[in-house]
C-alpha cells in the first residue's frame, strides 16, 4: 500500500508545482512577444466533491483557479490561459476503455479541444458530452451525482485490480 503522505506529495507536485514550473519557463517569452495561448488540464473532478477525490480535486481546483487568475493578469499582454476540464478520456487512466458516447477516444477529445481553445474565454470541458457531465456536477443533488461518478470510478478501479 502506497505512502499516503508521499501519494499527496506525488498529486501536488504532478498537479500544481508543474504548472506553476511551466508557467514561470513559457510566460516571460509569450510577455516579450505580446501574444500566446496557455493550456492548463484540470479535471471535471474538480466540480462538486468526490468521494475519495479530495486531494485530486483540491490540486485540480488550483489548476483552474490558476488559469483564471493568468488570464485575467496578461489578458492585456495579449496572453490568454484556458483550462481544460475533461471527465473520461479512453486512456492510461481509464485502461483504455472503449469509447462511447461519454468517454471520448483522446484524438477525438484533443480535435475538441484544439477547437474550443479558440473560441472559450477561461474554461471548458472540453467537448459537449463532458458539459453535460460538468452542468450535471453542478445542478444534480450532490450524492446522486457523486454516487453516479462513485460507480464508474469503481468500474474502472474493479478492471484495475
Amino acid at each position: 500500500m502506497p505512502d499516503p503522505s508521499q501519494a499527496i506529495r506525488n498529486t501536488v507536485e504532478v498537479n500544481i508545482i508543474s504548472v506553476l514550473k511551466m508557467t514561470q519557463l513559457i510566460l516571460p517569452e509569450m510577455v516579450k512577444k505580446q501574444r500566446g495561448l496557455i493550456i492548463n488540464v484540470s479535471s471535471g473532478g474538480c466540480v462538486a466533491p468526490l468521494p475519495s477525490l479530495a486531494v485530486y480535486g483540491a490540486t485540480k481546483s488550483f489548476v483552474d483557479y490558476f488559469s483564471r487568475c493568468i488570464s485575467h493578469e496578461y489578458e492585456v499582454e495579449g496572453i490568454k490561459a484556458v483550462c481544460i476540464m475533461p471527465y473520461f478520456v479512453s486512456s492510461n487512466l481509464t485502461l483504455n476503455a472503449k469509447p462511447n458516447f461519454w468517454l471520448r477516444s483522446a484524438k477525438d477529445y484533443v480535435r475538441n479541444v484544439l477547437a474550443v481553445t479558440t473560441t472559450s474565454t477561461r474554461w471548458s470541458h472540453g467537448c459537449w458530452q463532458h458539459d453535460v457531465h460538468g452542468w450535471m456536477g453542478r445542478n444534480l443533488p450532490h450524492k446522486v451525482y457523486a454516487t453516479s461518478i462513485g460507480l464508474v470510478l469503481q468500474r474502472i478501479k474493479n478492471k484495475q485490480m
